[in-house]
């Protein structure tokens, strides 16, 4: 089964990510508070800090098309990119993608290569 859970600003994406075991974020960039990219390096040093976590998937919905924005994404540490306006499609295949995945971080799909480099339950 799958549970939604919505948060409405950075800071309640950090909170609810360490509280829960959440699988899959799907992370606006572009949030009140705390944009996404900002939660994502905080969600990211706090899995490496914390024994008891595991990596969440993070999935970075933005309105830009630009490269140096999607590399930013990955250079935060989120695992993959859709750029709005979205389709239901594709996020459910990259849901269903991340959603499924359980072994180390370094091998999971789509993981871009060091070089190059909203939640469910």
């Amino acid at each position: 089964t799958v549970k939604l859970e919505h948060v409405d600003d950075g800071d309640q994406a950090v909170k609810m990510t360490k509280e829960q075991k959440i699988t899959v974020v799907l992370m606006n960039c572009n949030m009140p508070k705390k944009d996404g990219w900002t939660a994502t390096a905080e969600i990211r040093a706090w899995e490496n800090n914390c024994k008891d976590s595991h990596r969440t998937a993070i999935i970075a919905l933005t309105a830009s098309t630009t490269l140096s924005d999607r590399q930013r994404c990955f250079d935060v540490g989120m695992d993959d990119y859709i750029a709005k306006p979205i389709q239901i499609r594709p996020v459910l295949e990259l849901v269903t993608k991340w959603g499924s995945f359980s072994g180390p971080p370094e091998l999971m799909p789509g993981q871009p290569p060091p070089a190059t480099a909203g939640a469910l339950r």
